[in-house]
């Protein structure tokens, strides 16, 4: 029989034997709480589910700082938010990338060649938030003629057109102030003839168009262009 005193000392031992000893390297501590996939994955892309807007800012949030904020139910499922000042959540990812070929992919997906997509304001918008402007060196990117609200305009503000094989999105830059034209033979004869005419004002501009096929690569084309002024 082993003494009593023998298997106290062995009971001891085994208890301070199993409690992690201060600046040992080789105790584990506890596994960490598991990560819920859930909170970045989403499985539902209706833009009409709540659900799936819930998913989608919860990956958002993953990219954003401050509150975010729905854009529009016409742009699922882009945000607003403090910084950056937006962010798009798109195919179950945030979109990192920028430039014309991604937004026009984008509003692809969103139906905007059969006119099922969004209207010029939230187009404006998501060429803002995937800083997807043109080209465009003389003058501020964001400087376009926008202006629906006046007739004269009408054909200079930004505009989306559809034929159901291609759209286009529509910016004109005033590239400089109204002028009277360069001279050339036609004007002097007409002036010389008639010493009434009066030449009209013209501004140089660019007229700068996304097109967006309904397969290949959406891109920016620009024209300059004198418009009446």
């Amino acid at each position: 029989m082993r003494p009593v005193g023998t298997l106290a000392i062995l009971v001891t031992c085994l208890v301070a034997c199993s409690k992690p000893v201060p600046g040992d390297t080789n105790s584990h501590p506890p596994d960490p709480p598991p990560h819920d996939e859930k909170a970045t994955t989403m499985t539902d892309f209706d833009p009409t589910s709540p659900t799936a807007w819930q998913q989608a800012e919860a990956i958002a949030a993953t990219a954003a700082k401050g509150t975010l904020e729905k854009r529009s139910d016409a742009l699922p499922f882009m945000f607003m938010a403090d910084d950056p000042a937006a962010v798009l959540v798109h195919k179950g990812r945030v979109v990192r990338e920028k430039g014309g070929k991604v937004a026009g992919e984008y509003l692809r997906d969103l139906g905007i060649i059969e006119g099922k997509g969004p209207k010029i304001e939230d187009v404006l918008f998501v060429l803002f938030a995937l800083d997807a402007w043109p080209p465009i060196k003389e003058v501020p990117k964001e400087a376009y003629v926008h202006a629906p609200d006046n007739p004269a305009q009408a054909d200079v503000t930004a505009q989306v057109d559809f034929d159901g094989v291609t759209a286009h999105v529509t910016l004109v830059y005033f590239l400089g102030e109204p002028a009277l034209p360069q001279h050339g033979s036609g004007a002097g004869n007409i002036g010389g003839m008639d010493p009434d005419f009066k030449p009209k004002l013209v501004r140089p501009a660019a007229r700068c168009t996304l097109t967006i096929p309904k397969t290949g690569d959406p891109a920016w084309k620009i024209e300059k262009l004198n418009i009446g002024g």
